[in-house]
């Protein structure tokens, strides 16, 4: 039996995969994905979403997906693992997540561009449709591969870029950029994510229990004390409040109880954070 079952739930509550049904917005998140959404629906280029591990980019990343395809109107693609060392490999790639037509024999680098192109401009200004690519791991990306990105971005009618791009990237992404202004230029929306307050932490982890609990029982529940200590340790870093809440909840399990406390609180450190950290805003 798995430890949810043995606490009455139907499922996962605090899985450690990216889960778009169990996305809570917070403030940061909310205006991220707003702001992506009309950006892309705009058709303004490139836009950039930083920060640490933990603050939630792939979260966000995979809710974006899904929302930008309800509507039919925009081709989604997803590079998950953009780490390439060959720009030539760079550019086969984004060819084949583009779907861009394959031809044999596949051709040189600058082929495979003026092929990509081409097809921006049939699916883009002839289909009338929104090409977006988005970019996980954006910090992966060699110099090379972010100059063939740049020279795609140039590809544009007088109203609209013909590929739009969303990396998610970690904060050090921003050196990267800096050290290639033409790129830095062009870029439309740039947010770095914000950890959750000590309410919104408290909100998430409500939701996560509410969404997994059956009808028949009420979920297990956090002392607020086992959720300010858990804040604590987070610093309210999303993905490391879903990990210390997992191991929270098996410790419940173990006991044979529906309430997590002080002492079922993971000790120690999470991935690096300090046990203690400064006090959130008060709400």
């Amino acid at each position: 039996m798995e430890y949810f079952e043995a606490l009455g739930l139907k499922c996962e509550p605090f899985s450690s995969s990216p889960d778009p049904d169990m996305f809570f917005r917070s403030n940061s998140q909310q205006e991220c994905l707003h702001q992506l959404e009309i950006a892309i629906r705009l058709r303004r280029g490139l836009n950039v979403v930083l920060g640490e591990s933990g603050t939630g980019k792939t979260t966000i990343c995979r809710r974006l997906l899904r929302e930008l395809t309800h509507g039919g109107d925009i081709d989604v693609s997803l590079i998950l693992d953009p780490g390439l060392g060959d720009p030539a490999a760079f550019v086969a790639r984004l060819a084949e997540s583009l779907h861009v037509p394959a031809e044999e024999p596949p051709g040189s680098t600058h082929e495979f561009m003026e092929r990509i192109k081409s097809h921006l401009f049939d699916r883009g200004v002839i289909g009338g449709r929104i090409l977006c690519l988005v970019i996980d791991e954006g910090q992966k990306l060699r110099p090379e591969c972010l100059e063939i990105l740049r020279e795609l971005l140039n590809y544009e009618t007088n109203e609209f870029k013909l590929l739009q791009i969303a990396i998610f990237a970690r904060a050090d992404f921003m050196d990267r950029l800096l050290e290639q202004p033409n790129l830095a230029d062009r870029v439309n929306y740039l947010l770095a994510l914000a950890p959750f307050t000590f309410r919104e932490t408290k909100k998430m982890v409500s939701k996560r229990l509410t969404q997994a609990a059956t009808k028949d029982m009420p979920p297990p529940r956090f002392s607020l004390a086992a959720l300010y200590l858990l804040h604590l340790k987070c610093r309210g870093y999303p993905g490391q409040v879903v990990r210390m809440c997992r191991e929270a909840m098996l410790s419940v399990a173990r006991r044979g109880k529906k309430k997590a406390g002080l002492l079922d609180v993971p000790r120690g450190a999470v991935n690096g954070v300090p046990a203690v950290a400064p006090r959130p805003a008060a709400h």
